[in-house]
């Protein structure tokens, strides 16, 4: 390192070598390399680096962690038709099942931002993706600030990934929070912009209407210098605050990659304002499946595979099943699953399979099955699926996937919409 005149510090390389004059005297010459750029990129790798080893490991946990819950959430509902019923056993079961719902929708927000599949793209419905973002938001920001979402258009759609998006609402908040040390109000509203009014100010802008997200904050205006280098690649408003989240540019990056556009601007009330630019994606919204009878119910027949490597919720599923009729059998992992489904073909009715498993895991099971009989009724319980994973599974013979953690009644339903027929 050198200090400079203004009293700054620089990384330097020093290279030396020696030179003879036309005297013939013999110099040592010493050539300072201003190696700032290079540390900054070395940085950049290492964060990135981290922020991998982070993702992955957040994955993990909360898969695991989803599992847990599953247990729980279903062993509170056993016992509401098992102990007799008291106000305080009420209060107290509910205070369960509450927790374990609760404690999946943040094991859910911890896998927002475990992967990232560019190629994940799907119609995306902007207002769900804005209170998904505030929920994380509310867990995460400080307690002086608040987020208020306000949504124009609640059907619309964009096409795009769903975590990434996220990623850049909670980072564009995490950003205003850097500056808002007094607290306040950051406000997050998503309107519908005529693509004349969009190419005025993007040129490149497709001729289609974009739905603009606008995430205004209370706290100090960025500087004239800092609204034009946002987007530069290591840039930062607030170097070495703690929770302020990704760099500008990754989000810019992000947004391009959903061929969109981010701007910012002060506003004449001393404003921060960050713009985002999507265009409009035509979404019909899902097709619901036909509803059950009426006076549809299990036969007593049904021979049910539960395949999961957590003993005790297949010990838990496996009751639970019995009371509502149907026979079970279980395997802790995809091998043992494939030996059963082979010795009892002709008797299995359906297979409830978990996804990742030891020694053979649920996709490769169900490829496996499929090839031995195309017509297996397979249904996957999972803590978390990749859209194009889940399509991709669906399209193979998949007949329906249930997230984890679930309310048990929810699985029976599948069963019995995929026994049906549905």
């Amino acid at each position: 390192m050198i200090r400079r005149s203004n009293g700054v510090e620089i990384p330097v390389e020093i290279s030396h070598s020696y030179i003879t004059t036309a005297d013939g005297e013999r110099l040592l010459l010493s050539v300072f390399h201003n190696i700032s750029e290079r540390k900054k990129m070395e940085e950049q790798l290492q964060e990135v680096q981290r922020m991998e080893s982070v993702g992955a490991l957040a994955e993990e946990i909360g898969n695991d962690f989803k599992n847990i819950l599953g247990i729980v959430l279903n062993a509170a509902e056993r016992l509401k038709n098992q102990v007799p019923a008291t106000p305080e056993a009420d209060e107290c079961l509910e205070m369960i099942t509450s927790a374990s719902r609760r404690g999946g929708d943040l094991a859910s927000d911890l896998l927002i931002f475990s992967r990232s599949d560019e190629s994940d793209m799907m119609p995306i419905l902007v207002n769900q993706n804005l209170e998904q973002a505030k929920t994380v938001l509310d867990r995460s920001l400080a307690p002086g600030i608040k987020v208020l979402v306000t949504a124009q258009n609640r059907s619309a759609a964009v096409r795009g990934n769903g975590r990434r998006l996220t990623q850049v609402i909670v980072n564009l908040c995490l950003s205003a929070q850097s500056r808002m040390q007094k607290g306040g109000t950051i406000s997050v509203r998503s309107d519908i912009i005529d693509s004349s009014a969009v190419r005025k100010q993007f040129p490149a802008a497709a001729q289609a209407d974009y739905i603009k997200i606008s995430v205004t904050d209370d706290g100090l205006p960025l500087s004239d210098l800092d609204l034009r280098r946002i987007i530069e690649p290591y840039f930062s408003s607030h170097k070495g605050t703690r929770g302020a989240g990704l760099r500008l540019s990754v989000v810019h990056s992000i947004i391009r990659s959903h061929k969109g556009f981010m701007a910012a601007m002060n506003g004449k009330d001393g404003k921060t304002t960050f713009s985002v630019y999507l265009p409009v994606d035509h979404y019909e919204g899902e097709k619901e499946r036909a509803a059950l009878p009426e006076d549809y119910y299990f036969s007593g027949n049904e021979l049910l595979l539960f395949v999961d490597d957590e003993e005790a919720f297949r010990q838990l599923m496996t009751v639970e099943f019995q009371r509502r009729g149907l026979r079970v059998i279980t395997a802790a992992d995809g091998e043992e699953a494939l030996r059963l489904y082979k010795e009892k073909k002709n008797e299995i009715a359906i297979v409830v399979s978990d996804l990742s498993m030891p020694k053979m895991d649920g996709e490769e099971l169900f490829s496996n099955l499929f090839a031995l009989d195309p017509l297996v009724r397979f249904i996957f319980v999972t803590g978390n699926l990749e859209h194009q994973l889940k399509l991709d599974l669906l399209r193979r013979g998949v007949r329906d996937i249930v997230e984890k953690p679930f309310e048990f009644d929810k699985l029976v339903a599948a069963v019995q919409q995929v026994l049906a027929g549905l």
